[in-house]
């Protein structure tokens, strides 16, 4: 029952999945047609042609270029090398071997470590491809990568074509949807914070998720549009400052229950922050440079708010300035400079995981070799050609934990036995009657067309479609013309079960990975990247060393909450997934408060830096480092309290009321206060915002320590 409503729900149409499957379908058509044209002594393996389409095929025109520009990068690069060692190595087996696991495990960890991570597990499969040959295939093998690289060709050309010229989906228009939705998002929760409904405002539970999104989006339209490179400094402050309003929208929605008064100019005020992002959304959508705002008359004085609302309320009208500036690029104008903290880190080519130390991916990289290597020596012991796919699963299906593996695999061996039953339906059903070109064509459009479907869904099950759309191209298409041949699709299953098998006996029995324990260390690392923020907070009004700090710091933590997350997904795939169901609702809750200590973090961090903030006294600034400092430290026990057997936090709640006395103690002190009204008064909300950060950090220990009684033995 649970996978009938599953399959209901992700292959239920929406909107373009229609556009998307014809597309590929067309892809596949002209591809089978320019295979049949040159026949099998030009194309022996046509397939490859329809695998790389249905690969190519993304979810734009612009994403299609890139995906096409890396797969014949990764091809070349690995067929290149492939056929280097069979040149040198190949009549070596005491050498080729061990050559060949260290090349695989060098590109297995490559993937894992650098900015193009794509590109390095195609040349990897590309390299496994060519040199993976069975005992009398050596002649033909470096002929294998040759062909490879047509085919790849070929696919490219057909399916990023069909991407280009048949109902494309525009990346521009694309990332301008997504960005209209997201202020819209802002205004409804503005809305509600100012009808008194703060349950009913609702944010992005993890901004940085659709802030990596948007910047693909942003490098698709590129691609897709190269005049938008010169407008690439606006698009981008853009992004990054509509993702500024939705990560202080979940900050404002999360200290509202702490308001302790309200009055009706901060309703107004509130209301009038709704109006404007919805006048922005519009003007998105509709592809155009907003109106001017009518002239208004702010009263930055509320008499009775809340310290350090006026503070963020000040920080979302400087962000919505940005945003209509930034608006200049739908017609040519001013440039506009993205604000420091909130700048997206670029990422070089080798990452910082990049490392030796970087045991994890080290551990990955020597398990997928001996997975390659088991596979070899099947291959040879048993002299069937077959197990040259188990080769090729054994790298696919290699993931960092054994959930995902196990997820990896599961979708892997599905598609290719519904593939495979369909191309053998056709076999048997339609290829005794099929006696031209055009029927085949037909018949294997319907083939496509079911796999393409399936593609264009979610990443939930588009795996599959891909796996689907292989093995039928696998199983019915032969650049000869109509063929009855079973053996194809059947050596392909078993292949494929072979390397399947392999890859989970690694996996369970060498250095094992479970997502259930990992996505605690993931939440780790987000937690020390948070106080390390938290650390560098004091200092953000410096440039330099500091600032960049925080920005690498703050792409961190996206990326560590993200993984946590993930990796309790993929642990609903271990054997135990019905004990650890608990465990998981947990890690939901603990990264929800996790998140909400990192907005009050980053809110800290943009009062700071904020336009105007006066100079302070040196006590202040000594206090404020003290208090960063005892934030970070909590934060840091915390992490390792995620750990088994660690121990519990030593007198949190008195520390945590230590540190409030402080902080309340420079309220109380007038004396401590430059003489500067706006000085007393931004402190104050700099306090104010501390204080609330007090309390999230209160609410994250709470939940920290249900997590490790619940993880006790």
């Amino acid at each position: 029952m649970a996978l009938l409503t599953f399959l209901r729900r992700e292959l239920a149409p929406f909107p373009g999945r229609w556009r998307a499957t014809l597309r590929i379908v067309a892809g596949c058509l002209a591809a089978l047609l320019v295979d049949l044209l040159l026949g099998t002594t030009a194309v022996p393996r046509g397939h490859w042609t329809i695998i790389t389409i249905f690969t190519v095929s993304q979810a734009d025109a612009g994403a299609s270029l890139r995906k096409s520009f890396q797969r014949i990068l990764g091809t070349l690069v690995g067929g290149a090398l492939g056929t280097l060692a069979i040149i040198t190595l190949a009549d070596l087996p005491m050498l080729y071997v061990p050559v060949l696991g260290a090349l695989v495990a060098i590109g297995i960890f490559a993937s894992l470590t650098t900015s193009a991570p794509y590109v390095m597990l195609l040349s990897t499969l590309t390299f496994v491809i060519v040199t993976f040959f069975p005992p009398d295939g050596a002649a033909t093998a470096a002929e294998t990568g040759l062909w490879r690289m047509l085919a790849v060709v070929i696919g490219v050309a057909c399916g990023t074509g069909a991407q280009i010229f048949l109902w494309p989906d525009d990346p521009e228009e694309r990332l301008r949807h997504a960005l209209a939705a997201r202020l819209a998002a802002v205004a409804h929760a503005m809305r509600a914070l100012a009808d008194g409904h703060a349950a009913g405002a609702t944010a992005p539970r993890l901004a940085g998720e659709d802030l990596t999104v948007q910047l693909d989006l942003l490098a698709n339209a590129e691609a897709r549009h190269p005049s938008l490179r010169r407008r690439h400094a606006e698009q981008l402050a853009l992004i990054v400052e509509i993702d500024r309003l939705l990560t202080t929208s979940a900050w404002l929605i999360g200290s509202a229950g702490s308001w302790r008064a309200r009055d009706d100019r901060l309703d107004q005020d509130l209301h009038a922050i709704a109006h404007e992002c919805s006048e922005l959304s519009l003007a998105l959508e509709a592809a155009r440079v907003p109106a001017a705002p009518p002239p208004t008359e702010r009263d930055a004085g509320f008499a009775g708010w809340t310290p350090g609302l006026r503070a963020e309320l000040e920080d979302t009208w400087l962000a919505l300035r940005r945003v209509r500036d930034a608006l200049d690029f739908l017609d040519p104008g001013r440039p506009v400079d993205a604000p420091v903290i909130d700048r997206p880190e670029r990422t070089p080519l080798l990452t910082p995981a990049f490392s030796l130390d970087n045991h994890e991916a080290i551990a990955l990289a020597l398990k997928s070799a001996l997975g390659l290597v088991l596979c070899y020596v099947l291959l040879h012991a048993l002299n069937w050609g077959a197990l040259v796919t188990a080769g090729v699963t054994a790298i696919i299906v290699t993931q960092t934990s054994f959930g995902a593996t196990v997820q990896k695999s599961a979708l892997r061996l599905a598609g290719t036995v519904f593939g495979a039953a369909l191309g053998i339906a056709v076999v048997v059903i339609a290829m005794p009657n099929l006696e031209t070109a055009a029927g085949l064509l037909v018949v294997a459009g319907i083939g496509f067309g079911i796999a393409a479907w399936i593609t264009a869904g979610s990443s939930r099950i588009s795996y599959m479609g891909l796996q689907t759309g292989m093995a039928f191209a696998f199983a019915a298409t032969d650049p000869a013309g109509p063929t009855t041949d079973l053996i194809p699709a059947r050596d392909r299953v078993l292949g494929i079960l072979v390397g399947v098998l392999a890859m989970l006996l690694v996996n369970a029995t060498l250095w094992p990975v479970r997502a259930r324990l990992t996505m605690w260390s993931a939440l780790g690392r987000a937690l020390r990247s948070i106080a390390g923020l938290a650390r560098v907070a004091p200092a953000t009004g410096q440039h330099g060393a500091p600032l960049d700090r925080a920005i690498r710091l703050r792409s961190a933590v996206y990326l560590d909450l993200s993984a946590a997350l993930r990796l309790s997904t993929e642990s609903a795939a271990e054997l135990d997934a019905r004990e650890s169901e608990p465990e998981r609702q947990m890690m939901s809750r603990v990264v929800g408060h996790a998140q909400s200590v990192f907005l009050s973090v980053l809110a800290l961090i943009r009062h700071r830096l904020s336009p105007g903030f006066p100079a302070l006294p040196a006590v202040i600034g000594t206090l404020r480092r003290d208090f960063a400092s005892a934030i970070a430290d909590i934060l840091e026990a915390l992490a390792d309290g995620l750990g088994a057997g660690a121990p519990p936090i030593p007198d949190l709640p008195a520390r945590l009321a230590a540190l409030d006395a402080a902080i309340q103690s420079v309220d109380e002190e007038p004396a401590l206060y430059d003489s500067s009204p706006a000085a007393r008064v931004a402190e104050r909300d700099h306090v104010a915002i501390a204080r609330d950060l007090l309390q999230q950090v209160a609410a994250l220990a709470e939940a920290v320590d249900a997590a490790r009684a619940l993880r006790a033995p």
